[in-house]
């Protein structure tokens, strides 16, 4: 640049374009977009009615923000829901940029952490109830693979519980090929 500024821009991929022009903002793409988020956020009212024209779950809108139920009808938000929602969008903004959008830098019990990679995880001390749910199943079927390996007679159990299909045979690993795990209950 005149200054003696550099610019540099790397893409292994090289599908992307650099182009420098006077004012992006009037060129398609750019000029085709929405207000930004940040400088030019809504109002509260042009919210509200842009909200109320949608025939959408405001999960498919929004995932979850301001404790408003995901499944529920845009349409059917109230002032206060409007407003609620609002206020927290900015909020996540507002501190998405204080922290350079780096998402190790988020709280740690927003849940996209746990969503994204898919992890597993506590949210403020609490175990995810899918977790539990999984780690009482593992539980129980040790607890009944033991009482079989100490001489209780499975063919006494019901035929639908699933330790049946995780009884050893002669010579061959578990039915479904998985040795119980060892589990941590805190």
């Amino acid at each position: 640049l005149d200054d003696g500024l550099e610019l540099s821009f790397t893409d292994k991929r090289r599908f992307a374009r650099v182009r420098l022009l006077k004012d992006p903002t009037s060129v398609p793409p750019i000029s085709e977009l929405g207000p930004d988020a940040l400088f030019e956020p809504m109002t509260i009212n042009e919210f509200t009615d842009s909200l109320s024209k949608k025939k959408i779950g405001i999960k498919a809108l929004l995932l979850d923000q301001a404790r408003i139920h995901p499944l529920q009808i845009c349409s059917s938000l109230s002032k206060e829901n409007c407003a609620t929602l609002h206020n927290c969008i900015k909020e996540v903004i507002q501190y998405a940029v204080e922290v350079d959008a780096d998402c190790n830098r988020f709280p740690c019990d927003w849940l996209f952490h746990f969503r994204w990679g898919k992890k597993s995880g506590k949210i403020k001390g609490k175990i995810p109830l899918m977790k539990l749910i999984i780690m009482l199943k593992k539980l129980f079927l040790q607890v009944i693979e033991k009482a079989v390996e100490v001489g209780a007679d499975s063919s006494q159990f019901p035929s639908n519980w699933i330790f049946h299909s995780r009884e050893k045979k002669p010579g061959k690993a578990f039915v479904d090929g998985l040795a119980p795990e060892p589990i941590c209950v805190f």
